[in-house]
């Protein structure tokens, strides 16, 4: 195995873990059983299991969001990019709902730690850009802040999933619809 395979294996490996089970329930030495190399061979590329739990959730994150954000590119007008963004969001969220708990278990271990992750933050930003950029092809006032709101809305999103105890789930489309009717100007 090349040293680059050995980096994306070890990144796309702890993704798989971390998304499976949580931050605090996958170690350095799960990570290394599973593909057959040494502790050595993990710090070699990173300080530390969270500086690890940081690049896997970026790269994953990016592969899972990657094909939406063709799909909104493609889009015509902005208020169809703009829809398309929100229904994105929501579907990934939807098909992934593990990956906004991993997020927050790594926000969480980044404050605890008083750090914060350069590269996700970078990520994050160019999610709210996006946003922003959609808002203002829109024509609305105070478009940074418009996104801010719709940001939290999608982040808050695994709340609403994880809290409704009501017998009616609400579904993806329903969330969507939703969520574009306040949104989308």
């Amino acid at each position: 195995m090349t040293e680059p395979d050995t980096k994306e294996n070890i990144v796309n490996e702890s993704f798989r873990q971390f998304i499976e089970r949580s931050y605090h329930k996958v170690s350095i030495d799960s990570i290394c059983s599973e593909l057959g190399i040494s502790k050595g061979a993990v710090f070699h590329y990173f300080n530390s299991k969270y500086d690890l739990a940081c690049e896997s959730l970026l790269q994953g994150f990016n592969k899972l969001w990657s094909p939406h954000l063709k799909q909104i590119i493609s889009k015509g007008t902005p208020q169809e990019k703009l829809t398309q963004f929100i229904r994105s969001s929501v579907q990934m969220f939807m098909e992934h709902p593990t990956l906004r708990r991993f997020s927050y278990e790594i926000y969480e271990e980044g404050a605890s730690r008083m750090q914060r992750n350069g590269e996700w933050l970078k990520s994050y930003k160019e999610h709210m850009s996006l946003a922003t950029k959609l808002y203002e092809e829109c024509g609305v006032t105070n478009p940074e802040g418009k996104a801010r709101i719709l940001i939290a809305s999608l982040e808050g999103l695994s709340f609403l999933f994880f809290s409704d105890r009501s017998e009616k789930q609400r579904d993806a489309d329903q969330i969507s619809n939703d969520l574009v009717e306040m949104f989308v100007p």
